[in-house]
């Protein structure tokens, strides 16, 4: 009797065991398809493929597909204008902020040097000039934002309240550039009517990085760059089993014997091969209709094999390959107690013949253009594939 035990899955248990022969079921179909290894594994890994447990694989292109839909109900959601808006205005309470202080700071330096001789008034020039050269520098500060925080990241603020908000925007300048990059490809997206708040508005930035990084290597194939941590906080544990056994096709593929990658490449064994024509001819065999029968009609009987285990009555033309003991005994059966024992044409039983006859096989191949219409060139080659191996 089997026994199961169920438990919270933590990342650890293995969900499912992944068949190679699944595997390679799926991945003949395509091989069938497009005759190239490497292709027929790009094929399989991006369109996923289902286990013998019933278990869904999904397959990279699907995986996108959810991360762009993800993406696609923020650009739905939010608004983001609003959010920059207010970062620009945090710049600009900062810059005001420190106008009036060295405003105030110059007015009152003159108030104090005023009258005291040209001493004083070289100190007046000095802090004159001062004063101009800051309110040139903060009234011509860059943009976008963040270029503008990194030129007052030397600057000596004269306001403390302005100093303070700034080592605030300060701390998050590198989730400012983000938001700024994300404004700039995707600004124009965001059609919600959710008004996120700056900071809120910089998580979703971080999190739309993450999401971007994500859909680059899917879509490139190149899943070894794949972040899984989050990915599975993205797709949930599903997202996150498939992509993992997707990682595992080439190698259990290898490991069963079925691929070789000796010289750096990707090729068929000998099982492999083999594999592939079980399977084409499984899939036809499969399509056939049971009220078909087949034309195998021959004129000439070849050379046959005695099958000891069956007998028959005889009939014209059998060879005479009696079958002593039933024959007398149905000679007994018939006259009993008779003798001498008298054979009849009826009494006769010989043993069964199995048939071997000997034959070429000859497929004949159109390759004009039309054969591409319908996908008739992948039949083509299932059909052929299927004779050489039941031939074999």
């Amino acid at each position: 009797m089997k026994r199961y035990c169920y438990s919270r899955w933590d990342g650890t248990q293995e969900p499912f065991r992944l068949s190679e022969e699944d595997i390679m079921d799926r991945f003949v179909q395509h091989l069938m398809d497009t005759g190239e290894i490497r292709m027929s594994l790009a094929k399989l890994l991006r369109d996923g493929f289902q286990t013998g447990e019933g278990v869904r694989i999904k397959g990279l292109n699907q995986l996108r597909r959810e991360l762009e839909e993800i993406r696609k109900q923020w650009f739905e959601t939010y608004a983001m204008d609003p959010a920059a808006q207010e970062l620009k205005e945090r710049l600009e309470k900062i810059v005001r902020e420190e106008l009036s202080e060295v405003s105030r700071h110059f007015q009152r330096e003159y108030q104090r040097l005023a009258g005291k001789g040209e001493r004083a008034r070289e100190e007046l020039e000095t802090l004159f000039n001062d004063e101009t050269a800051r309110e040139l520098f903060l009234k011509n500060l860059p943009s976008p934002v963040s270029r503008a925080i990194g030129e007052l990241e030397n600057y000596d603020f004269l306001s403390e309240t302005a100093r303070r908000e700034y080592d605030e925007l300060r701390e998050m300048l590198e989730d400012i550039k983000r938001f700024e990059e994300m404004m700039r490809n995707y600004g124009d997206m965001f059609q919600g009517k959710i008004e996120p708040k700056l900071e809120r508005a910089l998580e979703i930035a971080r999190d739309l990085e993450r999401l971007e990084n994500l859909l680059d290597p899917l879509t490139k194939g190149d899943m070894q760059r794949v972040n899984m941590d989050d990915l599975k906080e993205f797709l949930g544990v599903q997202g996150f089993v498939s992509l993992g056994a997707l990682k595992q096709v080439v190698e259990k593929l290898v490991d069963a014997g079925y691929l070789s990658t000796e010289g750096g490449g990707l090729d068929l064994t000998p099982r492999g091969i083999r594999k592939v024509g079980e399977r084409a001819l499984r899939d036809i065999y499969l399509g056939l209709k049971e009220d078909l029968i087949g034309g195998h009609q021959a004129n000439k009987g070849g050379q046959g094999e005695l099958r000891p285990e069956q007998v028959k009555p005889y009939q014209f033309g059998d060879p005479l390959m009696l079958d002593v003991v039933g024959t007398i005994k149905n000679a007994i059966l018939r006259d009993p107690g008779k003798r001498p024992v008298r054979l009849h044409p009826d009494d006769l039983l010989v043993y069964d013949m199995e048939e071997r006859p000997r034959s070429s096989t000859a497929l004949l191949l159109d390759m004009s253009l039309s054969m591409t219409f319908g996908d008739k060139f992948s039949a083509m080659k299932k059909v052929a594939i299927a004779l050489d191996h039941l031939i074999r």
